[in-house]
């Protein structure tokens, strides 16, 4: 049932911030946002992860957050990728303009923006 699995998940990151040694780093609502759509055995067995490598993650909340979302948790489509042209063109190819009227530097950073913010990175890009 769903209540209990989410007394759980509150349990278990609880545990990791407390006796873990994550000294509260582990952000429940972030997690939960980003576990949406997995199943619970995904998040846990991610928590369990989390735990094993704790010694080289220096963000356990952006770390668990960007595994969720690679295993397509989070609920929110993700953005297209921006398409830039290559650095030397070639003659005679054709490149995609930058379209809606936005330029690449435009686009660039809203990309590393919503990274930042939807994407769990966490303002560190």
């Amino acid at each position: 049932d769903a209540a209990a699995e989410d007394q759980k998940l509150r349990k278990r990151i609880g545990w990791l911030n407390k006796a873990g040694g994550f000294d509260g780093a582990i952000h429940y609502q972030k997690i939960l946002d980003a576990a949406k759509g997995l199943e619970y055995s995904e998040v846990m067995r991610l928590l369990k992860d989390v735990e094993e490598k704790r010694e080289g993650i220096k963000d356990p909340t952006g770390w668990i957050c960007a595994a969720l979302k690679k295993k397509g948790g989070g609920g929110a489509a993700m953005m297209p990728p921006v398409a830039f042209p290559p650095a030397f063109p070639m003659p005679g190819m054709a490149y995609p303009a930058a379209g809606g009227g936005e330029d690449a530097d435009t686009k660039l950073r809203k990309r590393i923006g919503w990274l930042n913010k939807q994407g769990g990175f966490n303002d560190t890009l």
